[in-house]
């Protein structure tokens, strides 16, 4: 990974959409990073290249960059990672929306705490055209955001960073912009398919580096049907590597409660998708 200075009047950011299929949504997603109040580099990124994906990069001129070993939501994504070209990367969603001060607001968190690893912000979900910005689901990441709440938002320990990640994951990956000042080696692990965020979070919050948070919803993140985490939930898959995730932060007898209650937030997800 080649390295940045960040500073004023040099590019700071990128926006790397990693693009599976032909997502009806991935033309409004790279709008909302195009329409950015602080202009940051937008890159394309998929493993299943296709006359649409080339027709909103081109239509957009913004780089498409094929990856040609599939292997799984990982290595999509620490491909869309490595294509970026600045010391702050946010691995976009496709089917998300961005707030038009979310790069800026991103960086200039990072600019102020050059020791951090990964900034994020609030997000809120968007069901069909409807914005939710609180339901069941929600109300619970931010409570297990509290501890981080009363530290100025700014996590900088071992002890809590793993304290808000121990009962559930309110990072919301789509939200995260990563510092690859500090994160040179960084990846995500195969071992998970719809956990992976998590994991990737824990692993981080026992390395050097803070986890800083914007208290402001300044992305949205889309819930349908046909999304990985509505598969995942009908699939079972999430309650299985939930399983794996709390045995590694909570006792066995604690886990196994926590694992109950934490599927209530799944409840939203089930009963209010929409297509």
């Amino acid at each position: 990974m080649k390295r940045y200075e960040s500073r004023r009047g040099v590019q700071r950011h990128s926006f790397a959409v990693a693009a599976y299929g032909d997502s009806p949504h991935l033309g409004e997603c790279v709008a909302s990073l195009l329409a950015q109040d602080e202009k940051s580099a937008v890159v394309l990124s998929t493993s299943t290249p296709s006359a649409y994906i080339q027709q909103i990069a081109a239509g957009n001129t913004i780089p498409l960059a094929v990856n040609l070993h599939a292997g799984g939501i990982a290595a999509d994504w620490n491909f869309a990672l490595r294509q970026a070209r600045t010391p702050y990367v946010t691995l976009a969603h496709q089917d998300d929306l961005y707030e038009p001060s979310y790069a800026r607001r991103v960086c200039d968190k990072l600019d102020a705490h050059p020791s951090a690893s990964l900034a994020f912000s609030d997000y809120g979900e968007l069901r069909g055209t409807a914005h939710r910005m609180r339901n069941l689901n929600l109300i619970l990441k931010r409570m297990l955001l509290l501890p981080l709440a009363a530290c100025g938002h700014t996590a900088q320990g071992t002890l809590l960073k793993r304290l808000i990640l121990s009962f559930g994951s309110p990072i919301p990956c789509p939200a995260v912009t990563y510092n690859l000042l500090r994160l040179e080696n960084f990846a995500f692990s195969s071992d998970y398919t719809v956990n992976l965020d998590w994991d990737a979070w824990l692993r981080l919050a026992e390395q050097p580096g803070a986890f800083v948070r914007i208290p402001k919803i300044l992305m949205w993140h889309r819930i349908h049907t046909t999304s990985a985490t509505s598969a995942a939930l009908s699939s079972r898959v999430r309650e299985e590597e939930d399983r794996r995730m709390f045995a590694r932060l909570l006792p066995p007898v604690l886990a196994g409660a926590v694992r109950l209650l934490y599927r209530l937030s799944y409840i939203s997800n089930k009963k209010e998708v929409l297509p």
